[in-house]
């Protein structure tokens, strides 16, 4: 029998399985898929992570720390893209125990070309981490302060 394959040459991982999500297990589930049938292509695996970093970064970075291996030993040298896909899934953490996991985990998992992006990553993230610590309640009061934002 011709099944599918034979009249759909088009494998699983050269699709297109970027939908518009931001439940954290859709985003698992397509990180997983990509990485069950990995595409030639380093920009699929790249898209997803950049992708996905802005609805859900902390999946984003359990489905990279999950599989790190396959994705350090397929992609860990096209140097600039896994570089800024790294970074930018690091920079949006907003959760400071996972920014601290990143931090432990690069330090006893090298990121090859991507080290950069991981240094890159780990200092936006914490600057923002500290900005919403240290500066958030007081920029609070100051607008409560404010008449414009005063109930009248």
């Amino acid at each position: 029998s011709s099944g599918i394959n034979a009249e759909w040459p088009l494998r699983p991982g050269d699709m297109d399985l970027l939908v518009q999500t931001s439940d954290g297990a859709e985003i698992e589930l397509i990180g997983n898929t990509l990485l069950q049938y990995p595409s030639t292509s380093i920009s699929v695996i790249i898209n997803f992570i950049s992708y996905y970093s802005s609805v859900a970064p902390d999946v984003v970075w359990h489905v990279y720390r999950d599989n790190y291996q396959v994705y350090n030993d397929k992609y860990g040298l096209a140097q600039f893209e896994y570089a800024n896909a790294l970074k930018t899934m690091i920079k949006r953490q907003r959760n400071s125990q996972t920014i601290t996991e990143i931090e432990g985990f690069f330090k006893d998992h090298t990121a090859g070309a991507g080290y950069l992006g991981v240094q890159n990553g780990l200092e936006e993230a914490k600057f923002v981490s500290k900005f919403k610590q240290e500066s958030e309640p007081e920029l609070k009061r100051y607008l409560e302060g404010q008449r414009f934002c005063q109930d009248e």
